[in-house]
């Protein structure tokens, strides 16, 4: 540093010393902004990732999984809908249920979502146990067994023969849900309540997670399922085969695509299992492995109860599959139990008419237009029905004296009859309705003959 000596020139030598640090320390600033506005260091951004990922992290897997559970819901919503549709199928008039559709043909396919027609003819459908049946221009289903008892057809929903779009029928990730059905319920004629030939089984907490047979009421008529989002044996809506089913030894999604009468269902929906088992538990495991299974399932043991449907080749007939209906009763004890009157215009057919201690008659011997009933053998007069117990009836032919200054009537063999109306053999009805020119149309409850006027 230079001092002057003179006052003048110290005091600007001073200044202009004064403005160089001045110009130092802005040279200074502007450069630090500089390096501001040029941007963050590797470190800073390291570290801002770091917060916004710990934040985010969390928020991604809850989505993630919401988004998952949504397309599980959505599928067994479809499911659902599926199984409506076969039931409103049944009983719109087939009585049976429908046959599946093409696995492996897509749109643009003539037999695309069309119910296959090879179900009633178990010999002539392509065992599931020959690949052929997977080969374009092939049938795209296949049957389980020759033998019509064992039987399990397994194949695509027939979305066109269930009047569904074809959207109902591809599940959240795209695929087409599978659909088994017991063969002989695709056939009218053969359809048989709570025949079902597909085994049900689910997962048991009680015996290391031991799968074991679903124990309801008969086992399912048919089983839906989605195969996932892995689609293991899953086909796409365009026919595709996704991936093999795999082994045993690979996980269990390969229980569900083996095409055989056996199916895993993912949880118990029925709440019915072999009790000695134990209690039975969800089976979706989502952890790579043996117990690996992602499968989405629904399944029907027989046409629900009570669904009233018209006959298949008569309209004007309503038919039910339920063992009992009541009338004016919550309770039936009779395959038709009514409570009141009953009244019809027009015939009742029946095998056997009774009373409440099952006491019965042949409904012929006083119905239609047999010789018997018209009590006018050997003669055009016609006689009084007096006598009808033990499935029989007699005719009056003559009175004879009953020694107490009455008369009694007389069956065709001169015999006298009694009508058991009280404790005595002797107590019997003394009203004659042939001196009246009249018929015996009932008995009071005292035991008298009801006269009606001949036809």
């Amino acid at each position: 540093m230079v001092i002057w000596f003179n006052r003048t020139s110290c005091i600007c030598g001073v200044l202009v010393l004064s403005k160089n640090v001045d110009l130092k320390n802005k040279a200074q600033g502007f450069s630090a902004l500089k390096r501001r506005e040029a941007g963050f260091s590797l470190l800073e951004v390291a570290l801002a990732l770091l917060v916004i990922g710990t934040i985010i992290a969390p928020i991604m897997a809850m989505y993630k999984a919401e988004m998952y559970g949504d397309r599980i819901a959505n599928t067994r919503g479809k499911l659902a809908k599926i199984e409506n549709a076969i039931n409103q199928y049944f009983k719109a008039g087939n009585a049976s249920y429908p046959c599946p559709a093409s696995l492996t043909v897509g749109e643009g396919d003539p037999t695309h979502g069309e119910e296959g027609a090879l179900c009633d003819d178990v010999m002539n459908m392509k065992l599931c146990t020959d690949n052929a049946w997977r080969a374009d221009g092939d049938d795209g289903y296949c049957v389980t067994s020759t033998n019509p008892a064992t039987a399990v057809v397994i194949g695509a929903v027939p979305f066109a023969s269930l009047q569904l779009n074809q959207l109902d029928t591809i599940d959240s990730w795209g695929n087409k849900i599978l659909y088994a059905v017991t063969q002989q319920q695709t056939v009218t004629a053969q359809f048989d309540v709570n025949d079902g030939a597909i085994t049900a089984r689910a997962y048991s907490s009680n015996v290391a997670d031991s799968i074991i047979t679903l124990t309801p009421s008969s086992d399912p008529d048919f089983f839906l399922l989605s195969h996932g989002e892995t689609g293991v044996g899953a086909y796409t809506k365009e026919g595709n085969l996704i991936s093999a089913c795999g082994t045993d030894a690979d996980s269990n999604d390969y229980r569900n695509c083996d095409y055989d009468n056996e199916f895993l269902s993912d949880v118990n929906t029925l709440g019915r299992i072999n009790a000695a088992a134990g209690i039975s538990t969800n089976a979706r495991h989502l952890t790579p492995g043996a117990r690996y299974y992602d499968d989405i399932t629904r399944f029907q043991t027989s046409v629900p109860e009570g669904i009233w449907f018209p006959h298949k080749d008569f309209t004007d007939h309503i038919m039910t599959l339920s063992t009992r209906v009541g009338v004016g009763t919550s309770s039936p004890e009779e395959s038709l139990d009514v409570v009141g009157n009953l009244r019809a215009e027009g015939n009742i057919k029946s095998d056997a008419m009774c009373n409440a201690s099952n006491d019965c008659f042949d409904p012929e011997l006083i119905v239609g237009t047999r010789a018997e009933m018209l009590c006018n053998e050997g003669g055009s007069d016609y006689k009084g029905v007096a006598n009808l117990s033990n499935n029989r009836l007699s005719c009056i032919t003559a009175m004879m004296g009953d020694g107490g200054g009455g008369t009694i009537p007389v069956d065709a063999n001169g015999e006298p009859f009694v009508l058991p109306i009280g404790p005595s053999a002797n107590e019997y009805s003394t009203v004659d309705c042939l001196a009246t020119g009249e018929l015996i149309s009932g008995f009071t409850p005292s035991g008298d003959a009801i006269c009606s006027p001949m036809p």
